[in-house]
């Protein structure tokens, strides 16, 4: 799912997270210009995650 606020992101995750065994919230930045994609940061974790999904962040 994509929200435009972290705040949205964040109260989903927490919601999402009484019904699934684990769930992360990230952002990540984009250039609306080039349409690139940069860098992805980990906004929350809840409940069982892989670590392989972690590492990246």
């Amino acid at each position: 799912m994509q929200f435009n606020r972290e705040s949205d992101a964040l109260r989903r995750v927490d919601r999402m997270a009484e019904q699934h065994a684990g769930v992360v919230a990230v952002a990540q930045e984009f250039d609306g210009d080039s349409g690139e994609m940069g860098k992805t940061t980990l906004l929350a974790q809840h409940g069982d995650v892989p670590e392989e999904l972690l590492e990246n962040f």
